[in-house]
C-alpha cells in the first residue's frame, strides 16, 4: 500500500517534467523549421561556441568558407550578444510558401587579444530548403574577416 501511494505522489512530478521538456523544445522540435527558430538557433549557437551544431544551419554551398572561418576564428572571436531585429521575405512564385528571407541582425562582439565590444548590423540570405532553413553566408566577407 505504502509503494502505491509513493509512485502516485511521483506522478505529478514526471507529469510536470515531461510538460516542461515538451513546451521548451527538448522533445524533438526542430531547430530550423522557421525561419527565426533557424536563425534565432544558429547566432545562439555561434555565440556559445557550438560551431559543429552552427554548422548544420550552412547552406552547403558555404561551408567551405565557415569552416575556414571557425578554424581561423574559434580562439579569438567571442560575440557576446545578438539581437534578431527584421525578417523580411523575399519575392518568390508563391508567397505563401516563403523560400526565401532576409534575416538582419545586431551582434556585439570582441576579438583577442582586444576586449573593446564591438557592435554591427548585418544581413543574412536564408533560404528554405527539405522543409528546413538554411543561411547562405559568405563567411570571409562582413564581421567574421580578420584580416585587415
Amino acid at each position: 500500500m505504502r509503494k502505491k501511494s509513493s509512485y502516485l505522489l511521483l506522478l505529478p512530478l514526471i507529469l510536470f517534467i515531461s510538460l516542461g521538456c515538451a513546451s521548451s523544445g527538448l522533445l524533438g522540435d526542430k531547430e530550423n523549421e522557421t525561419p527565426i527558430k533557424a536563425a534565432d538557433s544558429f547566432y545562439k549557437m555561434l555565440m556559445w561556441k557550438y560551431y559543429d551544431r552552427a554548422g548544420a544551419f550552412i547552406h552547403p554551398e558555404y561551408l567551405g568558407t565557415y569552416e575556414h572561418f571557425v578554424k581561423k576564428n574559434k580562439d579569438d572571436l567571442n560575440i557576446t550578444s545578438y539581437e534578431i531585429r527584421e525578417l523580411t521575405p523575399l519575392e518568390t512564385e508563391n508567397v505563401k510558401k516563403m523560400e526565401k528571407m532576409e534575416v538582419k541582425v545586431n551582434l556585439t562582439f570582441y576579438r583577442y587579444p582586444s576586449i573593446t565590444e564591438t557592435s554591427v548590423e548585418t544581413t543574412d540570405l536564408w533560404i528554405k530548403s527539405n522543409d528546413a532553413w538554411f543561411v547562405k553566408k559568405d563567411f570571409s566577407k562582413d564581421i567574421f574577416n580578420t584580416e585587415n
